[in-house]
């Protein structure tokens, strides 16, 4: 698909763009990108369209002390200067790949986003849930969810105290420790 077939298929479903890539949104070559890499599905119904992924969700937790920590994303820096501030509920958020199983997703979300390569072990904490909403970094996308939700705990030797910082080609993403509310993983 092309640029030029995307857009065409947006505005044939009334989906409009002018705000993209201002602002929190990301951009129409974003989304290309995404459907490009195998992250998302554009599934045309007859009076809408939908954008459908399957997200992993992971909490990364680290004992300090004696406090237990628990990851948290600061903020993303897009490269034309926009900053976008999440409220995710969990440390990271990475899309699945088409027929990727969802550890195997959590294990890619630690070594892109931490560069964290050892095999840790994950606990799945929910079972998954699907569920339908309009999308923040498409808005006027409908965008269907499938989460997987795990939770990590990083040995010391992968603790660092001033946080983590993922760079990629569009943006560059900060993380930080915060205290966990109560001191138990």
């Amino acid at each position: 698909m092309r640029l030029n077939e995307l857009k065409a298929i947006l505005e044939r479903h009334k989906i409009p763009t002018e705000s993209w890539g201002r602002g929190e949104a990301k951009t129409l070559s974003h989304l290309l990108t995404e459907i490009h890499g195998e992250e998302v599905v554009l599934q045309e119904e007859s009076d809408r369209l939908l954008r459908v992924i399957a997200t992993v969700m992971l909490d990364v937790y680290c004992a300090v002390g004696n406090k237990v920590l628990v990851l948290k994303e600061d903020r993303q820096i897009f490269h034309d200067g926009r900053c976008r501030s999440r409220s995710l509920n969990t440390s990271l958020g990475e899309k699945m790949k088409r027929g990727e199983k969802a550890e195997e997703a959590a294990r890619r979300a630690l070594r892109e986003e931490l560069c964290i390569t050892e095999n840790l072990p994950f606990t799945q904490t929910s079972e998954p849930r699907t569920e339908s909403a309009p999308s923040r970094s498409f808005p006027g996308l409908l965008t269907m969810n499938t989460h997987y939700t795990f939770k990590v705990s990083l040995p010391q030797n992968h603790y660092r105290a001033e946080g983590y910082i993922e760079r990629q080609s569009d943006k560059t993403t900060y993380f930080v420790w915060e205290t966990k509310k109560n001191d138990s993983l």
